[in-house]
């Protein structure tokens, strides 16, 4: 290719110069370069392609796009996923505490017929919360089940859950300005406080029973926690220490108030 191109561009010089060389010596050239060029080696076809330019910018690929594009839909793929799979343990868990609040409900029902003297004989107890306790569960929590069983129905408590219907029943029994039954109460969705039933929690109604049980005096002595005696009795380690007063501290839950008790011959000596 190289040798044909090169005797054409000569020819055509060649012809328009006849003046200069005969048409012998035109000849004579044409074979004297095909001759040389055959002598050359053949040039590589890698350098005659057009060689990148230094100051152009490198374009970029359209693979890596690909690739982060990939990721992110395999990402958002997990995410949503791991969404439905939450969601669906979530809601079989409700659909489960759900089954267990009527099974609560059941246990409530049918209690109270085990509450015999024969059976007590037969079993080796005295009394119906020894035999509650010893061969099913805790009286406490077996007496709350058979007071939610006697005062509501089971749409009620699968709508309430037990502990809330319970202590709605509690509410119900020491505010003396409660008339209502807690069936109707649940049914009305009333008042209490100064909101209504459905949008209380167990807790919230609870508070309402111990406040109505403080006001009637049927409430138990709360007993201190074990923060507020830490605390009490490093109070009464600084009137020791930095005060020089041997003092004795005492908590009154109930009032939730501490009681401090100094020998009177220290204050009268002191002050």
């Amino acid at each position: 290719m190289a040798c044909e191109w090169l005797v054409h561009v000569c020819s055509v010089w060649f012809s328009g110069n006849t003046g200069l060389l005969c048409q012998c010596s035109l000849q004579v050239m044409q074979w004297r370069i095909c001759a040389y060029l055959s002598l050359m080696p053949r040039i590589p076809e890698v350098v005659l392609r057009p060689r990148v330019r230094l100051d152009s910018k490198p374009t970029r690929k359209p693979a890596k796009k690909t690739a982060k594009r990939a990721t992110k839909k395999r990402s958002a793929a997990r995410v949503t996923t791991l969404a439905d799979r939450t969601e669906a343990i979530i809601a079989d868990l409700r659909e489960r505490y759900r089954k267990a609040e009527l099974e609560f409900y059941y246990i409530g029902k049918a209690l109270p017929a085990l509450n015999r003297p024969e059976i007590f004989q037969l079993y080796g107890v005295r009394t119906f919360a020894e035999l509650v306790t010893k061969h099913i569960l805790p009286y406490r929590t077996a007496a709350r089940f058979i007071r939610v069983a006697a005062e509501y129905s089971e749409t009620t408590v699968q709508s309430l859950g037990v502990e809330k219907a319970y202590q709605l029943a509690r509410l119900a029994q020491l505010d003396a300005k409660i008339k209502t039954k807690p069936e109707l109460l649940a049914k009305r969705d009333a008042v209490l406080g100064k909101k209504r039933i459905s949008a209380m929690s167990a807790r919230d109604i609870e508070a309402l029973a111990d406040a109505a049980a403080m006001r009637a005096g049927k409430s138990r002595t709360p007993k201190p926690s074990a923060a507020q005696r830490a605390s009490v009795e490093a109070f009464r380690e600084y009137l020791v220490d930095h005060l020089e007063m041997p003092a004795k501290t005492k908590i009154d839950a109930k009032r939730q108030v501490v009681i401090i008790e100094v020998p009177l011959a220290e204050v009268m000596d002191e002050y």
